[in-house]
């Protein structure tokens, strides 16, 4: 008990205190995966994407990406857990099906002018 003293946690720490803390320290317990959206500046959606490595994915679609120089906003969603890729991939299919971003081409069918 004593390390967990040294951490800042206290014998009134909860569940979640100890998970947040174990997070900090060694990452979640599974694979996070996240499903992107990026905008452009008048709010139009571009493109939508579910990666297990958001911080490598955004590298290789700013270095090959012809559309990201048009990326004003992001905006992430995170699935953790059991079944964490499953449901970002569901998400992500669900999302390019319903909001029909413009530069997605796989699962958007038809017209995708904005």
């Amino acid at each position: 008990m004593a390390r967990m003293r040294s951490s800042g946690l206290g014998p009134d720490a909860t569940a979640e205190d100890v998970a947040a803390y174990l997070w900090r320290k060694i990452g979640p317990p599974f694979p996070v995966y996240s499903v992107y959206l990026f905008y452009d500046v008048e709010g139009n959606l571009l493109y939508v994407g579910a990666t297990g490595q958001r911080e490598q994915r955004s590298h290789q679609h700013a270095n090959s990406a012809p559309w990201w120089h048009l990326v004003a906003r992001a905006e992430y969603e995170h699935f953790h857990g059991p079944g964490a890729k499953e449901k970002a991939f569901a998400a992500e299919r669900a999302l390019i099906a319903e909001l029909r971003p413009y530069f997605n081409v796989v699962g958007n069918p038809g017209d995708r002018s904005i």
